[in-house]
Order: structure tokens, then sequence, then C-alpha cells
């Protein structure tokens, strides 16, 4: 029972970051900042020039933004894995108990 309920947490899990993920835009990099462009025209001169800010903005990606580990679950790919992992093992597990309940 343990690991049919872990392969049912594994798929909501990576269900659930699916959407968050397309609903964060579909980046393939996870973003902690965004640009902000402000043009500013110069009325006595008539030149235009822009302004760059960087405003701090969470985007989860597909992939971390840093190759550390200590950041590799920031990225979309690392519930993937560890869900397809689960998944897997949980499904190894059921069946070698199969086995050994019809033996």
């Amino acid at each position: 029972m343990l690991w049919k309920v872990l392969i049912g947490f594994a798929a909501i899990i990576m269900i659930a970051g699916g959407i968050v993920w397309i609903g964060q835009g579909m980046e393939i990099f996870t973003k902690d900042r965004e640009k902000v462009v402000t043009t500013v025209t110069d009325e006595v001169f008539g030149t235009t020039t822009e302004h760059i800010e960087w405003k701090p903005v969470f985007k989860y990606g597909l992939l971390p933004d840093d190759l550390s580990l200590g950041v590799l679950h920031r990225g979309y790919s690392f519930v993937l894995g560890l869900g397809t992992i689960t998944i897997f093992i949980s499904a190894m597990r059921l069946r070698v108990n199969s086995k050994k309940v019809r033996d």
C-alpha cells in the first residue's frame, strides 16, 4: 500500500510542478531577477536614455540558474527526476512484493 501511495504522491507533485512551471512562463532557466527598462527623454536636448534596473522576482524554470549542488532543487528538472526515480523504485518494490505474495 505504501508504494502505491508514493507513486500517487510523486505523480501529483510532478503534475503540480508542471502547472507552476507553465504558469510562470515555461522558462528554461530559473530566474531570480527581472530586467526593468525605463526610457527617459530629455526635453532640452531631445535625446532618450534607458535606465536598466533589476527587480528581485522568482520565476520557476526547467533548469536551475546555477550548477552548484545547493540550488539544484530550484528547477523543475529536479522535481521531474526525483518523481521519476520515486515512481520507478516504488514500481519495482510493488513487483517484488507481488511476487512474494504469489509464491
